[in-house]
């Protein structure tokens, strides 16, 4: 549904997929290795997440304003005033 709409506005979708652990890692690929329980499993970096960070960072300013985490207006006007509020609050922050 949502790729659909993106496909529409000519948005490509950079969705990254977990890497099952029978396939081969690609040669020249970083690896490291991390415990799960008792068994050791290989893991490589995420390409995206570079990417989806500063997305998660955003969103995890957002919800610090209690306002906004805890959505408590009726209407879907006041919630996106606070909203934009808090986004300028973010900017001004950063400046």
């Amino acid at each position: 549904m949502h790729e659909l709409a993106l496909a529409e506005r000519r948005i490509r979708s950079c969705i990254s997929q977990r890497r099952n652990p029978s396939e081969p890692i690609p040669p020249g690929q970083p690896t490291y290795e991390v415990w799960r329980g008792k068994k050791r499993r290989l893991k490589t970096r995420d390409p995206q997440a570079r990417h989806r960070w500063p997305v998660e960072r955003t969103n995890a300013w957002l919800k610090a304003l209690r306002r906004i985490g805890t959505r408590r207006d009726r209407k879907a006007d006041n919630y996106l005033a606070f909203l934009e509020l808090g986004m300028i609050v973010i900017l001004a922050r950063s400046f």
